[in-house]
């Protein structure tokens, strides 16, 4: 009985991931359109990487696997994400004046932990951008 509670909840939450993943880029995609003629950039953009680890001791133990992060512009956001910093937190941490941009795997592409977000917060110079400091916020657990 437990193996079919497992079995549907795994594919519960597959199918609820890759539902929700379409959504991203499609929403993305209508905001484009309804902007019309903007160039601005979008406030947020999905980034595909590899995630890969190795522990030679105590035991021999590696692992690799394909993620998808989003790169969120945290002041331009429609909702800022939940459970992360705002930017005006980051930007109180790191004593920045700039933007702040937000890099994280959303729940939404079918990964319910998340073991790094990082915060790339920039100084504001003149007419130039610099980036100052970068936040890396780890979760190791759920």
């Amino acid at each position: 009985m437990e193996a079919l509670h497992l079995w549907c909840s795994i594919i519960s939450t597959f199918f609820t991931t890759l539902v929700l993943s379409l959504l991203l880029p499609l929403s993305s995609l209508l905001r484009r359109c309804s902007r019309s003629h903007s160039f601005s950039e979008p406030a947020s953009t999905v980034y595909q990487g590899t995630v890969w680890h190795e522990r030679r001791r105590p035991v021999r133990h590696s692992f690799k696997y394909t993620v998808r992060y989003a790169l969120i512009d945290l002041d331009r956001a429609a909702r800022p994400p939940p459970d992360h910093l705002s930017a005006d937190h980051c930007r109180s941490i790191a004593q920045t004046d700039g933007p702040v941009f937000l890099l994280t795997i959303p729940p939404s592409v079918g990964y319910e932990q998340n073991p790094l977000s990082l915060y790339y917060c920039y100084d504001s110079e003149g007419c130039t951008v610099n980036l100052k400091k970068c936040i890396a916020e780890v979760c190791n657990s759920n």
